[in-house]
């Protein structure tokens, strides 16, 4: 504690002039705080429920709102997929239309060939086919395009009379291509080598990836004809049980949501259109400050501090400002409408209530103060005149305080002082001083032998948990973190990683134990370092070596192998061999003893032996195999 400097004390009449005044202002203090506290409670409360009221209002509509606004996304969506349905047969039927005759050429049928190889059919309007490949193209290939020519008008049909659709196209197996509108002749489409197919606008409608061969839709992407950020509805084709293509209608976010942030603007609330993923698909002008955004990454920004965002947590803040919050799924595509309303008119009318009724507290308050300090005054007055006739013993008795160390000179005014309290704390205060100053020695004594006892217990401890060869962790120190990983509650508690030298042995009897304990010390001393805290590494026994890596993740530790793997192959020695290091990794699963642990971790080092040693071999998730716990509670050797 800091001393008070001597020019900051009081004397002691003021001193207890001003104790007995505050002790009979007490009660009176008392009253006043009472009557300010509830005051102040009553505000209070009538404050918040008027803000209660007020946002539950507030939410009620906007969840209206939002369920309405959720529900027409769906809808048109729902439209876009409906007439995906619809074009579906029509489709099948002009592919397992007649033959055309293929006889004539590409250019007799109308195609023709780009310089890098392309087959394509142009017209005044543009691109409406193309073949991604090199010629000549087969037969069957000009086929499928002469069949599918008659799919334009339909296309323009679609495309022309709903305006949510930005694009339409058919994507045959083998990498052509039908669209509408057309592509213009330098879009850069034509001129890229990556396959259709292996678009994600393609390949998410397949059978790998979509076995139940309905409808599905695509998360937001950059359209790859230039046509912006989008999502595309794919309708799988089928020709006698084969995929024979892939039908897609292109939706660009923007004309999606273009009503739909027309009318939040309209009436005063934000927009946020999130994808399953949590991808801000669309958002409003004016919120994009508060989130942060930008118009280049603001449809791809992960909202991963994004608060509770439901119903049980309806208020957030972003940057300072408070907003009223409401989600909804979108019900065809599982996305989320996020509606934000300000609680700017909510605050100020709470603010304004809150301002008049301070300004009567302040009035009724300084009221109450000017009677507090006419009664503190006179108090003191009174208190004042009875302090006196305690000051004078007291004041000599303080001023020996400043020979502190010597026995105080006698007084009569102080030793035979009428006081009794006086004249014991005279005597007191002599056996004080000797007393302290007994003590004080004996204290130094006491801290010097207990420093002592630390520091040799500390260094015994040391000795107890570290291994003498390579100066790591000893097995007793590694035993005892893994005692607290006895059994696992959750996943990911705890991975071990047990290594091992290859050919260790062979080294001892080639080049002498002296060179195996520099391979060992070299070693430890290389891998050590490189696991950090909480981690521990060890050695195990012999040349295997154990790293303890608490909250690792069975793929976080199976790294951390791969570096010490690499880091051992570095090393350099003065004899003509070269070591490496087998790794076994394991993570301890739910339940599980961490002896269990320990032992799938070295089942997968006779793993990696086995399989030509200088290598990582983790287990696999979940727990292993009855025949691998079998393999793992036996000695392996040759290692």
């Amino acid at each position: 504690m800091t001393p008070i400097p001597k020019e900051q004390c009081q004397p002691l009449a003021r001193t207890v002039a001003q104790g007995i005044s505050v002790f009979a202002l007490c009660p009176f203090i008392a009253l006043t705080l009472s009557i300010v506290l509830i005051v102040s409670l009553s505000s209070w409360y009538r404050s918040t429920e008027v803000r209660r009221s007020l946002i539950s209002q507030l939410e009620t509509n906007l969840r209206a709102t939002a369920l309405t606004e959720a529900e027409l996304l769906s809808q048109q969506l729902t439209t876009v997929a409906e007439q995906l349905h619809i074009l579906a047969p029509e489709h099948l039927y002009y592919l397992n239309a007649p033959t055309p005759n293929p006889q004539r050429t590409a250019a007799e049928l109308g195609f023709a060939l780009l310089p890098n190889g392309f087959l394509v059919e142009k017209s005044g309007q543009g691109v409406h086919m193309f073949y991604q490949g090199q010629p000549p193209y087969r037969p069957e290939q000009l086929v499928l395009a002469l069949k599918t020519r008659r799919l334009n008008l339909l296309y323009q049909a679609v495309v022309d009379t709903n305006p949510l659709i930005d694009q339409l196209y058919f994507i045959s197996t083998d990498n052509m291509s039908r669209i509408y509108p057309p592509l213009p002749a330098d879009s850069a489409s034509l001129q890229s080598p990556r396959p259709l197919v292996q678009q994600n606008f393609y390949y998410l409608a397949d059978q790998q990836h979509n076995p139940t061969r309905q409808l599905t839709w695509t998360q937001a992407y950059p359209d790859a004809f230039g046509m912006g950020l989008m999502v595309s509805a794919l309708q799988p084709l089928y020709q006698h049980n084969q995929l024979a293509g892939v039908m897609g209608a292109d939706i660009t976010l923007p004309s999606l949501a273009a009503s739909l942030l027309q009318r939040a603007s309209q009436h005063g609330y934000q927009v946020l259109l999130l994808s399953g993923q949590d991808d801000i698909l669309a958002v409003s002008a004016t919120l994009k400050p508060q989130l942060q955004l930008t118009e280049r990454n603001h449809t791809q920004q992960q909202l991963s501090e994004w608060p509770g965002g439901t119903e049980q947590r309806p208020i957030v803040t972003l940057q300072g400002q408070d907003y009223v919050l409401s989600r909804h799924q979108v019900a065809a595509t599982g996305w989320q409408l996020v509606l934000l309303q300000p609680m700017t008119l909510i605050n100020n009318t709470v603010t304004q209530q809150e301002q008049n009724e301070l300004q009567l507290h302040l009035a009724a308050f300084f009221v109450l103060f000017l009677l507090v300090s006419l009664y503190f005054r006179f108090m003191y007055a009174k208190a004042s005149q009875f302090a006196v006739s305690l000051i004078h013993p007291i004041r000599r008795l303080t001023s020996w305080t400043n020979t502190l160390g010597t026995v105080p000179s006698p007084d009569p005014l102080t030793d035979q002082s009428r006081i009794q309290e006086i004249r014991t704390l005279v005597d007191n205060f002599r056996a004080m001083v000797f007393e302290l100053h007994e003590r004080n020695q004996q204290l130094q004594q006491t801290n010097q032998a207990q420093q002592q006892l630390e520091a040799e217990s500390l260094h015994y401890q040391h000795q107890a948990s570290t291994d003498r060869l390579t100066g790591v962790a000893n097995r007793q120190a590694l035993e005892l973190a893994l005692a607290s990983y006895t059994t696992a509650a959750v996943p990911g508690n705890l991975s071990l990683i047990l290594l091992d030298i290859d050919h260790f042995k062979q080294i001892n009897d080639t080049y002498g134990h002296q060179t195996g304990d520099r391979v060992l010390t070299q070693v430890a001393t290389r891998l050590a370092p490189l696991v950090e805290p909480p981690g521990l590494f060890g050695r195990w026994g012999g040349e295997e070596f154990l790293v303890v890596c608490p909250g690792y993740r069975l793929s976080n530790a199976a790294e951390l192998a791969e570096q010490l793997r690499l880091q051992v192959q570095l090393l350099q020695f003065d004899q003509p061999f070269q070591i490496s290091i087998s790794l076994g990794v394991a993570q301890q699963q739910p339940a599980e003893a961490v002896d269990r642990t320990l032992g799938r971790a070295d089942f997968m080092l006779y793993q990696s032996k086995q399989q030509g040693r200088n290598r990582v071999s983790q287990a696999p998730l979940p727990a292993a195999s009855e025949e691998n716990e079998i393999y793992a509670e036996e000695d392996f050797s040759g290692r």
